[in-house]
């Protein structure tokens, strides 16, 4: 039987390897894999960047997997980049590199609903939430879509936060009386929530999907809640793997690898970085680590010593990220090579 894998990538934090089905989670060749990116927040040049992204999955396919990209909210938004073209750059970027599917966090509403629309039609890729709704509870957007892969049927169900309503600007979702024309099922039991996300899966089991995935852009913070992504786990049933920003822990325990990607490290700021952070935690849950991390030799020597099993630098020699960016997209496709074969080392 083929293996079906995840491996979540978030530009701005962390890199999970998460098995779906199966306890082995490193992808070979001729696997499935998901490439996802969490709260990019614009940045285009943070971690491994979007170029970093490209090369990753140029590499993946080159090993003859079958590869989908997704994006799990909140990527327009947060640098002059996004300001300037209120987004619409950031769509082009994400066209480029061949997203399939996108779930709206809170902050693709930031520019208005007029330009959120402008964006949705400008991406090649499909964006979708199955509780994001206008005022006679209908869907904004497609709830679902499947993608097939070498003949695997994978749904995904896109999840918004219920806190956009309030997260965002409220007059966004208001006519011009103050009514609310747009919600996002934000009701104080969750139960609404809970029952368009369910409603979703049945009809992406019953269209033949073999995975269901929930893109969820929620969290699990306590302010969150009922609509907290454990809170969607506990009240539905169907969802193979939840995808979401924070629940590190949970997505963690019981993978065979956890990589994470930072951009430029330096031995002064080296303290509190992500990379160091995702370390320390993969380490406390017995979980290999690896880093794909730019920066000083001092800095590579302190990662390893988080207890990093595998450090791959993205041109070590150099402390800053602009230097590191002009470097060609060859070097980076070599380094994610070399991942790769990590990976497979640690499969056998």
């Amino acid at each position: 039987m083929r293996k079906f894998r995840i491996l979540a990538l978030m530009l701005v934090l962390i890199m999970v390897l998460a098995g779906c089905g199966t306890g082995n989670s490193t992808p070979a060749a001729k696997d499935i894999v998901i490439l996802y990116t969490n709260d990019a927040h614009c940045g285009i040049e943070d971690g491994m960047g979007y170029q970093g992204l490209s090369a990753a999955k140029r590499a993946l396919l080159a090993a003859g997997n079958k590869v989908l990209l997704v994006d799990n909210g909140d990527a327009v938004q947060g640098d002059t980049i996004g300001t300037l073209s209120k987004g619409e750059y950031i769509i082009d970027i994400m066209n480029k590199l061949g997203y399939d599917v996108a779930t709206p966090g809170n902050h693709e509403f930031d520019y208005g609903m007029d330009q959120f629309n402008k964006l949705v039609e400008k991406a090649d890729f499909d964006y979708i939430s199955c509780n994001f709704v206008d005022k006679d509870g209908n869907p904004v957007l497609k709830p679902y879509v499947i993608k097939e892969a070498d003949g695997v049927k994978i749904a995904f169900v896109g999840i918004s936060t219920p806190k956009t309503i309030t997260t965002s600007t409220p007059t966004y979702f208001q006519d011009g009386n103050g009514n609310y024309i747009y919600g996002f099922m934000q009701d104080d039991t969750g139960e609404k929530l809970y029952t368009a996300v369910q409603s979703a899966v049945d009809a992406a089991r019953k269209e033949g999907a073999k995975y269901v995935i929930a893109m969820a852009h929620l969290g699990i913070e306590a302010d969150c809640q009922p609509w907290t992504s454990s809170d969607v786990i506990v009240n539905t049933s169907g969802i193979d793997v939840v995808l979401d920003l924070t629940d590190f822990d949970r997505k963690c325990r019981g993978a065979s690898l956890v990589i994470t990607g930072e951009g430029h490290l330096d031995s002064q700021s080296l303290r509190g970085k992500t990379v160091v952070g995702v370390a320390r935690r993969a380490r406390a849950l017995g979980v290999p680590a690896a880093a794909l991390v730019g920066g000083c030799e001092t800095a590579l020597d302190a990662v390893y010593a988080e207890g990093v099993s595998g450090v791959f630098p993205i041109h070590p020699a150099l402390c800053t990220w602009p230097q590191a960016a002009a470097r060609t997209e060859e070097d980076l496709r070599f380094t994610v090579g070399n991942l790769l074969r990590f990976m497979a080392a640690l499969r056998r």
